[in-house]
C-alpha cells in the first residue's frame, strides 16, 4: 500500500525563507565577518574603557585615547622593524639554495627545495604588503573602527538595552551569556596577540645571542606561526634550523636546542600565565578548528577559527547546561 505525503504550504514558505535567509546571510558573510571581528577588538579594549571610565574620563574620550595608542605602538613598531626586515629577508631569499646544497642529510631536489623556501621567505614580507594594502582599504578600516566604538561605547546601555527585550530571568541568562562571551573572545585576543610578542621578541634574542643570521625576519616568522596552535612553533623550527647549519652544523643544533626550549617554557610557564583570563582548548580541537576555517574561508577563516569555535561553546555552555 503506497502511502501519501502531503506538504503543508506552511512547510513549503518555511523552505523557501530559509534559503532565501540562508543565501542572504552568505551574500552579507564579509558584513558579518567585519562584526565579528570588531566585536572580538570591543571585547578586548572594554576592560580597559571600564577602569579609565571610572577614573572619570569620559567613555567615548577613553576609546579614542586606547585608539590613538595603538596607532602610535604600531606605527613605531612598523617603521623601526620593516626596513630591516625587508633587507634581511631579501638576502635571506637570495642565498637560500647556496647553503642548502652544502646539507649532506638532505636526499631530495635540492633546487626544488630551495625554491619552496624561497617563496616561504617571501611571504614575510608578502604578509606585510597584505597588511599595508589592507590599510589602503580606508572604507574598511573606517568601518571596523566606529563599529568596535561604538560596540565598546554602548556597553554601558547593555543593561538598559536587555531590560527593553527581555524580562526577569531571561535577562539575568542574557546578560551572563554577553559577560561571559566578552571574558573568553577578549581574554583570548590579548592572550594570543601577548604570546606572539613574547615568542618573536624571546626567539629574536635567542637568535642574537646564537648570532644566527637573518635573525629579524626569523623572529618575526616565530611570532606570527604562534598564532598556529603546537604546530606553529615547529613550523617556526625549520627554517631558523636550516640557516644555522648552513652557517654551522654546530650552530644548528644550538638552534633546535633553543627553539625546543622556548617550546617548553610556552607550553608550562608562559601559556598557562598569559591565557588565564581565556578559557583553554584542548590543541586537537585547536587543529582541527584551524583546518576547517581555512577550508571553509581560507586564510580569513583560518584567523577567526578559534573565536569562532568559542562563541559556539560558550553558546552551547550558557544555554544548554545551565537550561538542563
Amino acid at each position: 500500500m503506497k502511502q501519501k505525503i502531503e506538504i503543508s504550504y506552511k512547510t513549503i514558505l518555511f523552505i523557501a525563507f530559509l534559503v532565501l535567509f540562508l543565501l542572504f546571510l552568505y551574500k552579507i558573510v564579509s558584513i558579518l565577518i567585519l562584526f565579528f571581528v570588531s566585536y572580538l577588538i570591543a571585547s578586548a579594549i572594554t576592560p580597559l574603557v571600564d577602569k579609565m571610565q571610572k577614573r572619570r574620563i569620559p567613555r567615548g574620550l577613553a576609546i579614542i585615547i586606547i585608539y590613538i595608542l595603538i596607532i602610535l605602538v604600531l606605527s613605531l613598531v612598523l617603521s623601526s622593524i620593516v626596513p630591516a626586515l625587508i633587507e634581511q629577508t631579501s638576502i635571506l631569499a637570495e642565498n637560500m639554495s647556496t647553503p642548502l646544497s652544502s646539507l649532506p642529510f638532505l636526499r631530495i631536489d635540492l633546487n626544488t627545495l630551495s625554491n619552496q623556501l624561497e617563496l616561504i621567505s617571501r611571504n614575510v614580507v608578502g604578509l606585510l604588503k597584505i597588511v599595508i594594502s589592507a590599510a589602503g582599504n580606508i572604507l574598511t578600516i573606517l568601518a571596523l573602527l566606529v563599529l568596535t566604538f561604538y560596540l565598546s561605547y554602548e556597553k554601558k546601555n547593555l543593561n538598559m538595552y536587555l531590560e527593553k527585550l527581555f524580562d526577569g530571568e531571561k535577562k539575568a541568562k542574557v546578560m551572563s551569556f554577553i559577560k561571559e562571551l566578552d571574558r573568553v573572545l577578549g581574554g583570548w585576543l590579548i592572550g594570543q596577540l601577548t604570546l606572539m610578542l613574547i615568542i618573536g621578541l624571546t626567539s629574536y634574542l635567542g637568535l642574537l645571542v646564537l648570532g644566527v643570521h637573518f635573525a629579524l625576519p626569523l623572529a618575526l616568522l616565530a611570532g606570527l606561526l604562534e598564532f598556529i596552535p603546537n604546530l606553529g612553533p615547529t613550523l617556526a623550527l625549520v627554517p631558523a634550523a636550516l640557516v644555522a647549519w648552513s652557517m654551522n652544523p654546530l650552530l644548528g643544533v644550538g638552534t633546535i636546542v633553543l627553539y625546543i626550549v622556548i617550546q617548553q617554557l610556552e607550553n608550562y610557564i608562559i601559556v598557562p600565565q598569559v591565557m588565564r583570563r581565556a578559557v583553554g582548548i584542548h590543541p586537537l580541537v585547536s587543529l582541527l578548528c584551524l583546518l576547517i576555517g581555512g577550508k571553509i574561508y581560507g586564510f580569513i577563516g583560518v584567523l577567526l577559527a578559534i573565536p569562532v569555535f568559542l562563541l559556539l561553546r560558550t553558546i552551547f555552555l550558557e544555554f544548554h547546561f545551565k537550561n538542563s
